[in-house]
């Protein structure tokens, strides 16, 4: 297994919005092989698998892979799009 060199820059903002809003997450970005970057437990008791990009960024192969097996996973490049993806705002 591959471990990922680097995170995305926004993904350090993106945590601390979550957890500023009560949500769980768990950093999982060094697992590699397409695995999501992370994983969320929503103040509702939900899990949600985050692929986090940067804006314009595209999946790589391992990671379109991992989410045509798991279509549960949510590509994110912002708090924003996070937060909605965790159902704590809408758009």
């Amino acid at each position: 297994m591959r471990l990922r060199a680097r995170t995305d820059a926004n993904q350090r903002d993106i945590v601390a919005a979550l957890r500023a809003v009560g949500c769980t997450v768990r950093c999982t970005h060094q697992a590699g092989s397409g695995f999501p970057d992370l994983l969320v437990r929503t103040r509702k008791g939900r899990l949600v698998q985050l692929e986090v990009k940067r804006p314009c960024e595209k999946l790589t192969e391992d990671e379109a892979e991992y989410a045509r097996l798991f279509p549960e996973t949510v590509m994110v490049d912002s708090i924003d799009a996070a937060l909605v993806a965790c159902g704590v705002t809408t758009r």
